[in-house]
């Protein structure tokens, strides 16, 4: 927009030394590649001439590339620091899952040290239960007076005939022993 009857025009511009009533009002978008980037707007004491509308619409056109870039940089600067933030985000949550899978190997160590030590007092009980004369079981007897086996060394075949596995999955062979 270019007005240049400056008795329509009701600004003024003012100075520490004085007041002026301006003669004309170029509004000019600034636009870059279809997108307005902003607006000038200037006012004169006097006619621009074709010359100096033409720099302006040229000043126009890199001011909107400057404004247009400026945006630009601005977006990729929020874009970078939420990538840095993310980045951030990962870096705590990768050390998370190390530490917590250090604990998890450490657990596991545990165990299977646990594990070797009963492996081994097992090993080492029924190596006292095979040395001892006679036959070391457990009998578990319900109401009804039903029985069972849950345990019963190597030496119950020399007592019974039967081997542990059998006495196991049929009790009722130690049945004469006990009446």
């Amino acid at each position: 927009v270019y007005i240049q009857d400056g008795s329509a025009l009701q600004a003024h511009t003012r100075s520490s030394l004085s007041e002026l009533r301006p003669q004309v009002l170029l509004v000019q978008p600034l636009l870059h590649n279809d997108t307005v980037e902003g607006v000038l707007e200037l006012s004169a004491l006097q006619p621009l001439t074709e010359a100096s509308l033409e720099l302006l619409s040229h000043l126009g056109r890199a001011l909107a590339a400057n404004l247009g870039t400026v945006r630009t940089q601005v977006r990729m600067g929020q874009l970078f620091r939420e990538a840095q933030e993310k980045t951030e985000q990962l870096l705590a949550q990768e050390e998370e899952m190390r530490q917590n899978l250090e604990e998890l190997e450490a657990t596991q160590e545990e165990m299977r040290r646990v594990q070797d030590r009963i492996l081994f007092q097992q090993r080492q009980f029924q190596n006292l239960a095979d040395s001892v004369p006679g036959a070391i079981f457990q009998l578990l007897m319900r109401k009804g007076g039903d029985i069972s086996y849950p345990y019963i060394s190597s030496g119950a075949k020399a007592i019974y005939g039967y081997t542990p596995e059998e006495i196991m999955a049929m009790p009722e062979l130690t049945y004469s022993v006990f009446t």
